[in-house]
């Protein structure tokens, strides 16, 4: 795992667990890759000089709006205390495929194991002085139809249907159509390949995984008159067809 020093900003692969926050955004048209962050702030460092002699951060770089998301959240995690930072945007080398596919796996355990989450909610305006914070023991007022107790306890998660798992994700929208798949491989508990250009059949493809490891029949429990079904093997295209099956428990 490769986290952000919140002191030095330098980006190191840890070997060992040690605490660290995470940051959860919408991705936007500006943000900073790990090339990106290296050439600003690791540059130094791969040269072997000091880091105070470190070359000037380029501009377009550092003007980024991705920058000042990232670097606001570093300084937020020194302020609470904590060392390390992990943001997908610019921890993970996207230009290798290996390690792309390791991390879109284990991103529901990065997350998990996380000290805090912070979300930058770029849709909600907030008053001047107001703090906008909350835990997941006290989901009082959650706009969310993931179950409370797998809020409050994650190790929970695996004991709810498969039906009503997919149910949770039913008014997720992605920018890209595979990442709805790749995004629910945590709460599945699934390891898939990355195919490009599998689009929508990404969703397909998960929801044979699941078969392959499971005999909960609840993932068949889908709304048949949803359009979004695959007619040649009888699977959702897509977990808003299983909208109305947050109440469907697993038969023990």
């Amino acid at each position: 795992m490769r986290l952000i020093n919140t002191k030095t900003f330098l980006l190191e692969s840890i070997y060992t667990p040690v605490p660290y926050d995470i940051l959860s955004h919408t991705w936007g048209p500006e943000e900073i890759s790990f090339q990106e962050w290296e050439v600003v702030h690791d540059s130094g460092a791969i040269q072997g000089q000091c880091p105070h002699t470190q070359k000037m951060p380029r501009p377009n770089v550092t003007r980024k709006r991705g920058y000042d998301k990232v670097m606001g959240a570093c300084q937020q995690a020194a302020r609470d205390g904590i060392q390390y930072l992990w943001c997908g945007t610019n921890c993970i080398d996207k230009t290798s495929s290996a390690e792309l596919s390791e991390a879109i796996n284990s991103m529901f355990a990065w997350y998990r194991d996380s000290k805090v989450c912070y979300v930058i909610l770029t849709d909600v305006q907030v008053p001047t002085n107001t703090s906008l914070h909350g835990h997941k023991s006290n989901t009082e007022g959650c706009f969310t139809t993931i179950h409370r107790k797998a809020l409050q306890d994650s190790s929970t998660i695996f004991s709810f249907s498969i039906a009503q798992r997919m149910s949770w994700a039913a008014d997720r929208r992605t920018t890209v159509p595979k990442d709805m798949a790749y995004c629910l491989l945590g709460i599945f508990d699934i390891n898939m390949p990355m195919l490009y250009g599998q689009g929508q059949k990404a969703f397909l493809k998960l929801q044979e995984e699941i078969i392959k490891i499971s005999d909960d029949e609840s993932i068949l429990a889908w709304n048949r008159t949803d359009l979004s079904l695959d007619p040649t093997s009888g699977l959702a295209w897509s977990p808003a067809a299983f909208k109305a099956c947050g109440d469907i428990c697993r038969y023990e």
